[in-house]
């Protein structure tokens, strides 16, 4: 029988203090099965040595692999109650039937364990082009890719750990996870706009669900939330069965999105035009009449696009929300590579007036930043310019263009045919609520967003407690406070 100790070394976990430190980790096995040797992914597996780990390869490469053939192990184990190191134990497997192993968050390593007849992987950091092609597939969101988990730590000091679902070989699930550190409190895990999921049953999706809470309860977060996607909407109901509630609006961190508006892009044009309400079609034919120029901006116009977007934001009483340009150049940086990304510029007389940008991924094209100085409103150029960029979407194969974030309620009070209340009108959002509607398509509405709580007195003092202070107190001052708190600090490397 095999006998060892699973152990790691590494020189990651970043200290609350922006120093790092080597460390020694043991590794949490619990329920082991049939867990064999720990080798180097890529290599063969030799039961009779004693399993030992081994970092590899590139940044992109690096990580650590378990093979699985054989039927007990006995190692050090994590107490289930108190999380520290408890007494050798020997698990055998009349007893056992899954494995599962969680790595420190910031081990910048890969582990894998089989699972019964799928295999689990956890990914800390670096760019992984395999599951950044999978979200694609699975028409996921450009918030899921590894790029824009390099991204956020870059802009918020966020660092993410991807949990990746295999069969035979090939990904059938999974998410990124991105966690916020906020210090003297502690960490929350957020996945936004996941998990991603080509095989969607029931049997999966619990097995997704069982592993976060259990990510949550070994990593100690303060809370994990999961914002899916518009197209995930089958995992809400397991969610809601799994001791999952819908998260407080008021506590960090706080999505936007509600709902969207979709445009069909396998339409033709004609039919595009004949959805859309009669002024604005009206307003394209008349804006295609003026001296406007349209051409695909580059990184040399992002300055200049930056600065479009401050004003439309100061016009709105709000800030961008890439709100330094050395964060618009590290996005553009990462994304454009890939296509990703675009830039399009409105030019009068020589002059850029408006801009936006896009992000391209998967099957839809999300019309996403819009900046624009004010001038020129009798040219039509907004209605011009989204009508240009639905063309360009179509003809690079898009099947949807995304408008991106209606405000619900504005959403439904125009969609019925009662008169909208003046209440509603005077609402922030009413305004592009009301443009982004006129161009016909289809209201998607955004599921809830979920929170887990790792146990009742967490879910107490957070979801209650600090839920009901945070409403009846001044949210501004006290949201700004845990932002300021949980941004990003310079890291020793």
């Amino acid at each position: 029988m095999l006998s060892a100790t699973l152990r790691f070394d590494t020189l990651s976990d970043q200290l609350a203090d922006g120093y790092s430190r080597p460390v020694r980790d043991e590794m949490l096995v619990e329920n082991v099965g049939r867990m064999a040797a720990a080798v180097p992914l890529g290599t063969g597996c030799d039961t009779a040595s004693p399993p030992h780990l081994v970092p590899y390869g590139t940044e992109e490469q690096r990580g650590l692999a378990f093979s699985t053939n054989i039927s007990s192990l006995t190692g050090r184990f994590y107490d289930e109650d108190s999380y520290r190191i408890s007494k050798i134990k020997k698990l055998d497997m009349e007893y056992t039937n899954k494995a599962r192993i969680f790595a420190p968050l910031n081990s910048q390593y890969k582990m894998m364990v089989s699972v019964e007849n799928m295999t689990v992987e956890y990914r800390n950091s670096g760019v992984d082009s395999e599951w950044d092609a999978f979200a694609g597939e699975t028409n996921g969101d450009i918030r899921q890719t590894s790029l824009w988990g390099e991204y956020e730590f870059f802009s918020k000091g966020w660092t993410v750990c991807r949990f990746v679902v295999k069969k035979e070989n090939n990904i059938i699930a999974g998410c990124q996870i991105s966690i916020i550190t906020i210090r003297f409190l502690g960490r929350i895990g957020y996945i936004q706009m996941g998990p991603c999921m080509k095989e969607k049953s029931p049997d999966t999706i619990g097995f997704i669900i069982d592993e976060l809470k259990n990510f949550a309860r070994k990593n100690k977060l303060l809370y994990l939330i999961i914002a899916p996607n518009y197209p995930e909407t089958d995992i809400v109901q397991h969610l809601e069965s799994n001791n999952f509630v819908v998260k407080k609006a008021v506590l960090p961190p706080t999505p936007k999105l509600e709902a969207t508006l979709l445009l069909n892009l396998t339409l033709t044009e004609d039919e595009l035009l004949k959805q859309m309400k009669k002024g604005r079609k009206q307003n394209i034919r008349k804006g295609l009449e003026m001296p406007v120029e349209f051409k695909k901006g580059e990184r040399e116009d992002l300055e200049t696009c930056f600065n479009l977007l401050e004003a439309t934001a100061k016009r709105y009483n709000s800030y961008p929300e890439i709100n330094t340009l050395d964060r618009l150049y590290k996005l553009w940086d990462l994304m454009r590579p890939h296509e990703w990304i675009d830039l399009h510029l409105g030019i009068v007389d020589g002059e850029t007036v408006c801009c936006t940008i896009s992000y391209a991924f998967g099957n839809t094209f999300q019309c996403s930043y819009w900046g624009w100085n004010g001038k020129y409103a009798n040219y039509n150029i907004s209605d011009v310019f989204d009508w240009c960029l639905i063309r360009y979407a179509k003809e690079k194969g898009y099947k949807y263009y995304d408008l991106v974030q209606l405000n619900l309620e504005c959403a439904n009070a125009i969609s019925s045919n009662d008169d909208v209340p003046d209440a509603i009108k005077q609402k922030h959002f009413y305004g592009p609520t009301l443009y982004k509607m006129r161009f016909g398509g289809s209201v998607v509405t955004y599921p809830k967003i979920y929170a887990y709580y790792v146990n009742r007195l967490k879910y107490f003092f957070i979801h209650k407690v600090a839920g009901f202070m945070i409403e009846h107190l001044n949210t501004g001052f006290i949201v700004g406070f845990f932002y300021r708190l949980s941004r990003k600090r310079k890291h020793s490397v």
